[in-house]
């Protein structure tokens, strides 16, 4: 099973992104980051608690993986952001996501993702790249400095997580339609140029 990591800040576009490529019907499935979000310890406020990776639950990630490249189909934790991030039971009603086994891969999308801890050779990472002032605008900052917006909204880590891009095999542009953005995707992963009508 083929996995694309894909980083980005808050309000970048990731999710909107990986979504796409799901609904385009090239073979890859979302897999969101941010129902693997561990509970928030009682020392952390919550953006101090995603500013690090350990707020990521790995090991369980890597199960549901493991689930989906064996053919199965399963449905993502259920994190109660009104209780501290404790998880519900694993249900469509308790706010899980359903994720059908894929034919080729997975887009794994959330701001650390990247920082995954799999061992695998058939893994790409993405940065999903957007200016800091249309992030600004993004999370409603007005005429507000870019930066005193984002420190102001974001966890304190914002500006680690803008560095992952130098990490990444490939950098894809929020600002840039959908369409577009879903070309790019399909160059990285290498399919058939001949199916790119689906994205039309």
């Amino acid at each position: 099973m083929e996995i694309v990591l894909v980083s980005g800040l808050p309000r970048s576009g990731k999710t909107t992104f990986a979504n796409r490529i799901q609904d385009s019907g090239v073979g890859y499935i979302h897999v969101p980051l941010d129902k693997y979000i561990l509970a928030v310890p009682d020392n952390y406020s919550f953006l101090e608690w995603v500013d690090k990776t350990e707020c990521i639950d790995w090991n369980g990630l890597d199960v549901d993986l493991a689930v989906l490249a064996s053919g199965n189909s399963c449905l993502t934790p259920a994190p109660d952001w009104s209780n501290g991030g404790i998880r519900k039971e694993r249900s469509m009603q308790t706010g899980s996501r359903f994720m059908p086994s894929p034919e080729i891969g997975v887009v794994i999308a959330g701001c650390h993702a990247i920082k995954a801890p799999f061992v695998r050779s058939r893994v790409k990472k993405v940065f999903i790249y957007a200016p800091l002032d249309i992030i600004a605008a993004r999370l409603g900052g007005g005429a507000n400095e870019p930066t005193v917006v984002l420190d102001n909204n974001l966890s304190p880590n914002w500006r680690s997580i803008e560095k992952y891009q130098d990490y990444c095999d490939s950098i894809i542009d929020g600002t840039e339609s959908l369409r577009k953005q879903c070309q790019c995707f399909m160059e990285i992963a290498g399919l058939n140029p001949a199916d790119r009508s689906i994205l039309a």
